[in-house]
């Protein structure tokens, strides 16, 4: 819980969106040890499309997105659905059938919600396929909450700006 705390904390540190953005994925990393990486795609409603956000790896790279969404993939459906989706191995997801070869692991695809409007969504990824712990998925959809509220801060001071 002291974690999540500090999560929050950072979170609310900063209006600069890609500052929040960058805040959101060190906390994710961190509050869930062995994930590889995570990228945010923010949501669009004027555009009905996801955009890319954020990336960091856990070697501390921040950069572009392994891949965009795919239409019928994971974040899109995340976004389409407003529901988390966990995926416990890639190679067994019918979500990833047409995914490149090279693909593997585990992931949690979450959406960032104020209310029930999706701003956005956070993709989580492990490089070997795993158990999601109930404390896990709890975990992240705190940060899941706060995150939300953090970007849509970030988006209304730049329109105030």
């Amino acid at each position: 819980m002291e974690a999540l705390r500090q999560a929050s904390l950072s979170l609310t540190s900063s209006l600069e969106l890609q500052a929040v953005l960058d805040a959101i994925l060190k906390s994710a990393l961190k509050l869930l040890g062995d994930a590889t990486n995570g990228h945010i795609f923010l949501y669009s409603e004027d555009e009905g499309r996801l955009n890319f956000g954020a990336s960091l790896w856990s070697d501390g790279r921040y950069g572009e997105p392994v891949a965009m969404p795919r239409p019928d993939g994971l974040t899109a459906t995340v976004a389409k659905t407003g529901e988390a989706i966990v995926v416990q191995d890639m190679k067994a997801s019918p979500l990833y059938e047409k995914a490149p070869p090279d693909w593997h692991g585990a992931i949690v695809g979450l959406p960032l919600k104020i209310g029930q409007r999706v701003v956005g969504v956070m993709n989580v990824s492990y490089e070997k396929p795993r158990q999601f712990s109930e404390d896990d998925l709890h975990l992240l959809r705190l940060l899941g909450v706060q995150a939300a509220v953090a970007i849509e801060n970030a988006r209304l001071f730049e329109q105030a700006a």
